[in-house]
């Protein structure tokens, strides 16, 4: 919710001074850059309610979950398709192309849930290009109490892995070559997912991804707790 809220006051308010999102190495360089005085577009967000299923204890509950995230991702962008076709027909005149793909926002599980979508063969082709993930597990899961879990992050991973490589033909692009993944980790004071487990090393190649700890993004000073990286405003301003 803090997220949408502060995507909400950014588009109808316009985004704050462009000292805000950088500093600049000269002051002719503040002077030049520019931002505009109001975003042209507002993101629709949808929340994926997991009903505080236990997802980190079962590898069989994440796969359950990578199937919901596939099909309410379908679901999202079939309403788009239809609500147009019923304005044509009301004769309504649309403004803007339909939505072909959708971003996803994954926090602690749902951010590795989130990948897993990416990989599951029943996604549609370009349904989703960017994943941002807060305190996620990336590497292996922080406690694997089932051989199930670590089964399935293992698979997931590997499927990243051969996404990103050229087939033997050369002649088609890479499943993954369109998706850009960034991992936000909360730092020091998370202390159910260290950094080491949000890293993409070894996963998603540096062109296509990077983690960053909280408090070495711009303006953010705080290194955060695994559920307050959720509503820390210095972030969610920073994110969106």
């Amino acid at each position: 919710r803090s997220f949408a809220a502060e995507s909400s006051r950014a588009y109808q308010n316009g985004p704050l001074e462009p000292s805000f999102y950088r500093e600049p190495s000269s002051a002719f360089e503040l002077e030049d850059s520019s931002l505009p005085s109001q975003y042209g577009r507002i993101l629709d967000w949808f929340t994926v309610d997991l009903e505080g299923e236990h997802s980190a204890m079962d590898g069989r509950i994440l796969e359950e979950h990578t199937e919901y995230v596939v099909y309410a991702i379908h679901r999202i962008l079939d309403q788009y398709k239809e609500s147009h076709l019923a304005r044509s027909k009301d004769g309504v005149r649309s403004t803007g192309n339909l939505p072909s793909s959708v971003m996803l926002v994954g926090h602690s599980m749902g951010g590795f849930v989130a990948r897993a979508a990416l990989v599951h063969p029943g996604l549609r082709k370009s349904a989703v290009e960017t994943i941002l993930t807060l305190s996620s597990p990336h590497q292996y899961p922080p406690v694997a109490l089932q051989p199930s879990l670590g089964h399935f992050f293992s698979h997931v991973n590997e499927e990243w892995r051969n996404g990103y490589k050229k087939g033997v033909s050369h002649t088609s692009s890479p499943k993954l070559s369109n998706v850009v993944v960034v991992s936000i980790s909360g730092g020091i004071h998370d202390y159910q997912i260290r950094s080491r487990l949000a890293a993409l090393d070894g996963i998603v190649p540096s062109t296509h991804g990077f983690m960053v700890g909280s408090s070495s993004v711009k303006n953010v000073w705080l290194s955060m707790e695994h559920q307050s990286i959720l509503w820390c405003n210095q972030l969610a301003v920073q994110v969106e």
